[in-house]
């Protein structure tokens, strides 16, 4: 039997802190990605708002 779950996370950063969250996306993300073969995708996406 397949499943597949999605998860989504939504997060607010600071005014002023958007280089600090790029630079931590920037670290984590490869070192997650490779330590998760089983992960299909994972999307950042930023909204207007901020979000």
């Amino acid at each position: 039997m397949n499943t597949q779950v999605e998860n989504l996370f939504r997060y607010r950063i600071k005014s002023g802190m958007e280089d600090r969250y790029q630079a931590y996306v920037d670290k984590v993300l490869p070192v997650t990605q490779s330590q998760e073969p089983y992960v299909l995708k994972y999307g950042i996406f930023q909204g207007s708002d901020g979000s």
